[in-house]
């Protein structure tokens, strides 16, 4: 070969090394797109984001737009659904005193021959919290426990009186007789009927209570009439220890009621 002039490849060298560069570009791109591949793998899919205008989910607003009245009665029916069904509450009545816009305190009470002792009474209370309907821990005594006091103020919270009571001839509330309101409802409605014997009229005075049980005020309800003791639901004196309110007032009230024979 002449001095200076160009070496041309050998043929065999050239197609080695023509073979070997598709072999490298191959391998390389099967990398590239393994990496592709995992990366995508390992990237978290992105959350689908809301069509515009889509509301957010309902928030319960019960508290905001349900009256006095229905936020008792929507406690009221938490609580009695919350009991177990067992023996013990069969027969227990809930009573309901609004402490504030989002709670409510149920007594619960059982029925003259109910409870642990057979004698009825008390079966303490809870508070339900709104919207959510929580039930609180059961606490033992009355609903007075918890209605929240002022050093300012000591006016009770105001009776709240369903719709199907307001009107009614003979209905009274907590508000009528002040401290001296014997109950532990907070109102219900008296009457008063005639027994005629022979030679004398009995008056009959009745109290029937939120749960539409009938009590006997008096002792010729009690002892002329099936209707229930009033005992279970007639408060303590809280000054005299082993006395009640005196029931006196809410009697004379009903005797006003009775007809003129």
């Amino acid at each position: 070969m002449p001095q200076g002039a160009a070496r041309l490849p050998h043929p065999q060298a050239s197609a080695g090394r023509g073979k070997e560069g598709r072999v490298n570009r191959r391998i390389a791109a099967v990398a590239a797109l393994t990496a592709v591949g995992l990366s995508g793998c390992s990237s978290p899919t992105p959350a689908t984001p809301a069509a515009p205008g889509t509301p957010a989910a309902p928030v319960s607003s019960v508290a905001a737009t349900a009256s006095p009245a229905q936020l008792i009665q929507e406690a009221q029916d938490a609580v009695k659904a919350g009991l177990p069904d067992a023996p013990l509450w069969k027969g227990v009545t809930f009573t309901g005193t609004l402490l504030d816009a989002t709670h409510v305190c149920v007594d619960r009470t059982y029925p003259p021959d109910g409870g642990l002792d057979g004698k009825g009474g008390s079966a303490g209370y809870v508070v339900v919290t709104f919207p959510e309907k929580a039930i609180g821990k059961p606490m033992d005594g009355r609903c007075a426990a918890d209605t929240p006091t002022t050093a300012t103020s000591t006016t009770p919270p105001p009776v709240v009186v369903p719709e199907e009571f307001k009107g009614k001839p003979g209905l009274v509330t907590r508000t009528d007789l002040g401290e001296q309101w014997p109950l532990r409802v907070d109102y219900g409605v008296i009457t008063c009927q005639n027994k005629i014997l022979t030679d004398r009229v009995l008056p009959i005075a009745l109290f029937t209570a939120p749960d539409g049980t009938v009590y006997a005020l008096n002792g010729t309800a009690k002892s002329h009439t099936t209707a229930a003791d009033i005992e279970p639901i007639w408060l303590p004196n809280p000054e005299v220890s082993g006395l009640k309110i005196d029931i006196g007032p809410l009697i004379d009230r009903a005797l006003a009621l009775c007809p003129t024979p």
